[in-house]
């Protein structure tokens, strides 16, 4: 298993900008040239990783949204899924982003799928655990799909946004452009600010 990415500053204005670092899974408002200062760099856990510009959403199309999978027949959510959701989105006071993704990594290669799921089937798996547990939350949603799609077999990227200028964040996670569940069709709306490349 692979992790590579990439991760970018989004503008505020002329002067400052938003970064997001992995390291504590937390956004920070910086002069726009402070963020370029290696040791700073380090510190947010973006050393390692290359730098851009600008980053695209990896993610061209949302296969599910809320609306769409309310008039289609639910589906039975695991109690380990359900499980797993609860735990994922628990770990985002205690643990650091990027020690999650490669803890979701490692869980899926032990946890091989029966049978191997589609995106659309992903998806509809996401939707059905979050129903189930009552919680809607894109922290513990991006790692659960995830999780899902590497259990599968699928490469994915996930992507860590801002709807900049303000301070709301997102999470997401998708597979070859394509994002399995995603509750608000509003998601264009969020710039990347980290985009991580799990591959098997």
């Amino acid at each position: 298993m692979t992790i590579g990415g990439s991760w970018t500053r989004v503008f505020v204005d002329d002067e400052r900008c938003l970064v997001y670092g992995p390291r504590l899974g937390r956004l920070y408002l910086l002069p726009a040239r402070q963020a370029l200062e290696r040791p700073l760099q380090r510190l947010l856990g973006l050393r390692a990783i290359d730098m851009r510009d600008d980053l695209s959403d990896p993610a061209e199309r949302i296969v599910h949204d809320l609306s769409s999978l309310k008039t289609t027949p639910a589906i039975g959510a695991p109690r380990a899924l359900r499980t797993l959701y609860r735990l994922l989105r628990r770990s985002r006071s205690v643990a650091p982003f990027r020690l999650m993704l490669s803890m979701v990594a490692r869980a899926a290669r032990y946890a091989p799928s029966p049978r191997p799921l589609t995106v659309s089937e992903i998806g509809r798996l996401v939707y059905a655990v979050e129903r189930a547990t009552g919680l809607a939350d894109c922290y513990p949603r991006a790692l659960l799909t995830c999780y899902l799609c590497l259990r599968s077999g699928l490469d994915c990227q996930v992507a860590v946004g801002t709807l900049a200028p303000t301070r709301k964040m997102h999470a997401w996670c998708s597979a070859a452009g394509q994002l399995p569940y995603e509750a608000s069709p509003e998601h264009f709306m969020y710039r990347p600010l980290l985009v991580l490349t799990l591959a098997l």
